[in-house]
């Protein structure tokens, strides 16, 4: 299957938009410049539109962070003030030590480029509810025939748990957001953001329709 008919036919399914995601260490396109990384995925989940977000110019710490791109030890102070503000940690040392603990890209990625278009996407990302979640788990388990290894994480979670982690452990991710997926991604409070290896999409997607069509039939 073709990387439009892997999307459109997740789209078919679940009757919800679907983007490509595709990491670059070069500038591509015409990269913009947003807030949030998550709020250019809404925007292209809303629309479609192809976009390129130039990590180096998102004012967005904890994806600066997670793309690694964020320079010095002033902007990582940065990023624990904001934590310790929303009273996220116990202390700074409890915040720095989880956020070394996540993933994150150690090579510098300059674009991420978004997109329906992409020939291989290195990943696929979305906003499910918690039965279409339900379904993708369920597929992934029976293509894989093991359970989904990831690590769960309030933080960073369209950039760091569903675009990062997918494409550097190859495996798909899910997570619950954050107060900024919320309010600047447009996560709706009734989903989760999900990322798939575009590799494993290949994989799982027959099942996922087999699977859809019986949980519809009962």
């Amino acid at each position: 299957m073709t990387h439009n008919t892997i999307i459109g036919s997740l789209e078919r399914i679940f009757g919800k938009p679907f983007v490509g995601i595709k990491a670059h260490a070069t500038p591509q396109g015409t990269s913009q410049a947003w807030q949030t990384y998550c709020a250019a995925i809404d925007q292209s989940l809303k629309d479609g539109a192809t976009r390129y977000v130039d990590m180096a110019a998102t004012r967005c710490h904890g994806a600066r962070y997670a793309f690694g791109v964020m320079r010095g030890s002033e902007e990582m102070k940065e990023l624990i003030d904001h934590l310790m503000d929303d009273d996220r940690f116990l202390s700074r040392e409890a915040a720095l030590s989880r956020l070394t603990a996540l993933p994150r890209f150690t090579t510098n990625i300059r674009t991420i480029e978004i997109s329906k278009e992409l020939e291989r996407p290195d990943a696929i990302i979305s906003y499910l509810t918690p039965v279409e979640m339900m379904i993708l788990v369920q597929a992934y388990e029976k293509a894989m025939s093991r359970s989904i290894p990831m690590m769960q994480t309030g933080l960073m979670p369209v950039c760091g748990c569903c675009t990062v982690q997918p494409i550097i452990t190859n495996e798909m991710a899910y997570s619950f957001g954050c107060k900024e997926s919320r309010e600047y991604g447009g996560l709706p409070a009734d989903s989760i953001v999900v990322g798939i290896p575009f590799c494993t999409v290949e994989t799982m997607i027959d099942h996922i329709e087999v699977l859809y069509r019986k949980f519809k039939e009962k």
